[in-house]
């Protein structure tokens, strides 16, 4: 996926650029170092941001907002997994 944000030149210093809309995203840094900082940090919130989707828990079926494939579970689903201890499940004859 390209990167959303770029590092441009100004007279009043270094500056992040939309590569859209060409409008400027952040203020002015008086060297490029920072602004490649914010740059950055700016790609990977719009990285993330559109990998969230409404997805279905894989538990109980109810929507939640994930952030990607690491996260089916809604906080409910995940708090009782987490509650559970197996050492209460019975096993049938012979199993163990």
């Amino acid at each position: 996926m390209a990167e959303v944000f770029e590092v441009r030149r100004f007279l009043q210093g270094w500056a992040v650029l939309n590569r859209t809309t060409k409008e400027r995203e952040s203020g002015f840094y008086s060297s490029r170092s920072p602004a490649l900082t914010r740059c950055d940090a700016m790609n990977r919130e719009e990285a993330l941001r559109r990998r969230r989707k409404t997805r279905a828990c894989l538990c109980c079926g109810r929507s939640l907002l994930s952030e990607g494939n690491h996260n089916r579970m809604c906080d409910r689903c995940r708090r009782r997994s987490h509650e559970f201890n197996p050492a209460m499940v019975e096993h049938p004859v012979g199993e163990i």
